[in-house]
């Protein structure tokens, strides 16, 4: 995969994460599914194409993006940093257990470009 200042990296897995959001003094966990491992990435990054495809909304107004699940509930909220980034208030579920079964993934696709991963999810 081909990202900014054309530095290429491959992804190493696919999964399912879990996401623990704070919204209002609740606590949600999201579910974000086919997700990509890159391990050298130092951002995570939702899709907000995939979140609302799965018939989720985002509001995205005054440096300020919720976003809501199908029933309407705003579950995350993230404040913009820079260039058409949020920075959002979740945080990866901790384990149940720490003898849970580790998982490796392995993806077997030649490094694809920066136009590619961006027409996969959806912009």
């Amino acid at each position: 995969m081909t990202g900014v200042r054309n530095l290429v990296t491959e992804a190493k897995g696919q999964g399912t994460v879990e996401l623990m959001s704070w919204y209002n003094n609740h606590k949600y966990i999201l579910q974000l599914e086919d997700v990509l491992y890159i391990p050298n990435n130092h951002n995570n990054l939702i899709a907000l194409g995939k979140w609302n495809q799965q018939g989720r909304q985002f509001i995205g107004t005054g440096g300020v993006l919720t976003l809501i699940t199908k029933d309407g509930i705003s579950v995350a909220q993230g404040t913009k940093v820079g260039n058409n980034l949020y920075k959002m208030n979740v945080a990866i579920k901790a384990l149940k257990s720490m003898t849970a079964t580790p998982q490796i993934f392995s993806a077997f696709e030649p490094a694809q470009s920066w136009e590619t991963w961006h027409k996969r999810f959806g912009h």
